[in-house]
């Protein structure tokens, strides 16, 4: 009886004790949601609860120096989200059961595989480059999939020679073809429901078919197996990742009109038809958080990380007069990299005249001295420069918010691909 009324004392005193931190852990991020808020009046409550809860799970990696959490800004706070958000969130190995995504088997050389998932192109589309079965890029699976609401098909015909040829590619393409099969929108009440489009393993571009029978003349192994190729609905996970998107994309644009319609108004608008850097280069808007990895925006965005207003712009000094650029919206870095590279091409060039028996048989041709005069100046390295290109503060505006954005996108995502759904 005393043990019983021990164990009900002890097990009340967890409760209180649980309680208690359930309060303590509240009132701390109160404080900070406050804190925050006051840095940017606008972030949502919400984003800045989920950046906390997300800064709590990973500050006992050893890259994050600083475990205290008091001691950010929302700014850092931000950086820190965004560095373990950059790689995403990788697709796992596809551990199901390929017997049920075995559509069609007719045991002798036709076997179809459903694709309904990422994970699921890529393992049927391993060792092939199909854009939907790319282990790093997710755009093309999203835009297919995902976007068109298209349903893939592996189809693969064992009769037909895999050989292959580093000139030719596959020698017989069709010996595996990507079938997707999608809502026919414009004419699903007054023509053809669905409509097909087709890639082979050389994946040399989707071709678009408007009906069934179309497919068959082109591969007709096919025949009889129309009722195989059947549209199947998004997963609730794929569904809250269009949503995303949608709402990713109209964001973007409205942040993209409110700046557009800013710069236009600005009295200190210095160039027309949108921004441009103080050398001339157009500066670009960006549309989606996933730009930030292309070409030629990267390297603006890690300037901007790093705390630069400007980019750096490399040029040619011409001997006649004007400059040329080489290359432009980029780091100090890559310029000097662009300039070793052109001052090497030049001076292969000046080395493969001089060894040009034609040259050593005509020195005194005005043409092949204007010439070799040409090249020794081009790869003469005082001959060019790099020049620092200023944002206009409107820009460095608009890429705080672009961030901020980005940040919020990237951690919704990643919580979306995280969760566990029921299947």
């Amino acid at each position: 009886m005393l043990y019983l009324l021990y164990m009900k004392v002890i097990l009340t005193e967890s409760q209180i004790l649980r309680v208690l931190n359930e309060e303590y852990s509240e009132k701390v991020i109160r404080q900070l949601v406050d804190k925050f808020k006051e840095e940017d009046p606008n972030e949502d409550t919400s984003v800045i609860r989920s950046f906390i809860k997300r800064f709590d799970d990973i500050k006992g990696d050893s890259k994050i120096l600083d475990k205290d959490i008091f001691n950010y800004s929302l700014e850092k706070l931000r950086d820190v989200i965004y560095n373990s958000l950059k790689s995403g969130v990788k697709p796992k190995s596809y551990k199901g059961n390929s017997d049920l995504d075995l559509v069609y088997d007719n045991n002798d050389n036709i076997k179809i595989y459903v694709a309904d998932t990422r994970e699921k192109c890529i393992t049927y589309g391993k060792g092939y480059s199909f854009c939907i079965s790319s282990y790093s890029d997710t755009a093309s699976y999203k835009k297919h999939r995902m976007i068109e609401n298209g349903t893939p098909y592996f189809v693969f015909n064992s009769k037909l020679s895999k050989n292959y040829d580093k000139h030719e590619g596959f020698l017989d393409p069709d010996h595996l073809l990507v079938v997707f099969i999608h809502l026919n929108w414009e004419n699903s009440l007054t023509g053809n429901r669905y409509y097909y489009t087709v890639t082979d393993a050389n994946n040399t571009g989707e071709v678009t078919y408007e009906d069934y029978e179309s497919i068959v003349s082109k591969y007709p192994f096919l025949k009889g197996l129309k009722e195989i190729f059947k549209p199947i609905n998004l997963s609730k996970k794929e569904k809250d990742l269009l949503h995303l998107h949608t709402f990713s994309s109209s964001m973007f644009a409205r942040l993209n009109s409110k700046y557009d319609n800013l710069f236009r108004t600005s009295p200190k608008q210095q160039f027309s038809g949108g921004f441009k850097d103080g050398c001339g280069n157009r500066l670009p808007f960006i549309h989606s958080h996933e730009d930030l990895t292309l070409k030629y925006i990267k390297p603006i965005f890690d300037l901007f990380k790093e705390g630069y207003q400007k980019s750096y712009t490399a040029f040619f000094r011409g001997n006649k007069g004007g400059d040329r650029k080489i290359v432009g919206l980029t780091t100090h870095q890559e310029c000097e990299e662009a300039i070793k590279k052109e001052i090497e091409i030049y001076t292969k060039e000046y080395n493969n005249l001089l060894d040009n028996p034609f040259w050593n048989s005509n020195k005194s041709d005005s043409l092949q001295l204007d010439n070799l005069e040409m090249k020794r100046y081009m790869m003469d390295e005082k001959n060019y420069g790099i020049a620092e290109c200023e944002w206009p503060p409107l820009y460095i505006d608009y890429l705080k918010e672009v961030y901020a954005l980005s940040v919020k996108i990237m951690h919704e995502k990643w919580t979306i691909e995280k969760t566990q759904y029921d299947s």
